[in-house]
């Protein structure tokens, strides 16, 4: 694609069914969808679930889920460029929301967390 700006980007919502990737060309000061893929993720629902309230060893089910959601973040990317021709040189960058887990806007100090891990999405697409 000549004079193109392609972007990734990714979301998993709080349906934790599936991971949406999409690239985007901002190039001349507009957005054009280029491509879309899903990859399902469901077969990991409970265990995101379960990270939304405290529970038992919630810190290492966190690291790992949060491994394996990088991993599969990257595979979809991986996939989305394959199925579409698209080269990894040819993307800018990679924006990911990541995996909502524990969201408490009701606290004194407020915060959502996001998992998938991004350093994993940066190895296994070779995007930085």
């Amino acid at each position: 694609m000549p004079n193109a700006e392609l972007y990734v980007g990714l979301m998993s919502g709080t349906s934790a069914d599936c991971i949406d990737a999409a690239v985007a060309n901002f190039a001349n000061g507009r957005c054009q969808l280029v491509a879309t893929h899903s990859t399902y993720i469901s077969d990991r629902r409970t265990e995101i679930h379960a990270l939304a309230q405290p529970g038992d060893n919630e810190i290492q089910r966190l690291v790992q889920l949060d491994r394996e959601l990088g991993i599969r973040f990257a595979e979809t990317v991986n996939q989305l460029l394959a199925n579409h021709q698209l080269s990894h040189s040819e993307i800018i960058a990679i924006g990911s929301h990541g995996q909502t887990i524990r969201h408490r806007p009701d606290l004194k100090h407020r915060f959502s967390l996001q998992i998938g891990d991004a350093s994993q999405i940066t190895h296994l697409t070779g995007i930085t």
